[in-house]
């Protein structure tokens, strides 16, 4: 009979050894689950983040290579604007102002450049126009009334020489800056 009552004992503890190490199982891989999808989240997570990253420099790169078609354009038509002003020039005894028609020309051609820039563009071309003595009001300037000058600064643009009697009769010049630097 001990034999028989040992052997059911022994039985039951078994019973529950195996219960207990089954209900342990079943917690180790609850959490060994979590861990995998805690991992797995992370690593979305991550991939997500780098794949924005690489979208934000994507981006940069493609509107730094805008900038710099954009760019090129703008030398290339201040470029081609000098040289067919400079030709003008030349064919008119050095005065865009003394024929209308020329006059009406060169007034076209540099309102339409002066719109596709920035202050810095315009600008330049104001200083081109100023030193090839189109813009001095005892020369009877180039009429560029209408012309939007804002935000221009000549400051980074003007050489030594002092723009004495510079006529910009009728433009626009809000926020502008006309300083020049001394040395």
């Amino acid at each position: 009979m001990v034999l028989g009552i040992s052997t059911v004992v022994i039985t039951i503890h078994q019973q529950n050894i195996t219960l207990q190490q089954r209900a342990e199982d079943r917690q180790l891989a609850r959490e060994r689950r979590e861990l995998e999808k805690t991992i797995a989240d992370e690593k979305c997570e991550q991939e997500y983040n780098i794949s924005a990253e690489q979208r934000d420099i994507s981006e940069k790169q493609r509107k730094r290579g805008l900038d710099i078609q954009i760019q090129q354009y703008r030398n290339t038509l201040l470029v081609e604007y000098i040289r067919e002003i400079g030709q003008m020039l030349e064919r008119n005894q050095g005065s865009l102002t003394n024929n209308t028609i020329i006059a009406t020309l060169a007034r076209v051609q540099t309102l339409s450049i002066v719109r596709q820039f920035d202050s810095h563009g315009k600008a330049q071309i104001i200083q081109f126009l100023y030193e090839a003595g189109q813009l001095t009001a005892s020369q009877n300037p180039l009429d560029l009334s209408t012309a939007d000058l804002n935000n221009m600064n000549m400051n980074s643009s003007i050489s030594e020489l002092p723009m004495n009697e510079l006529s910009l009769a009728g433009v626009q010049l809000r926020f502008c800056s006309f300083v020049a630097q001394v040395y």
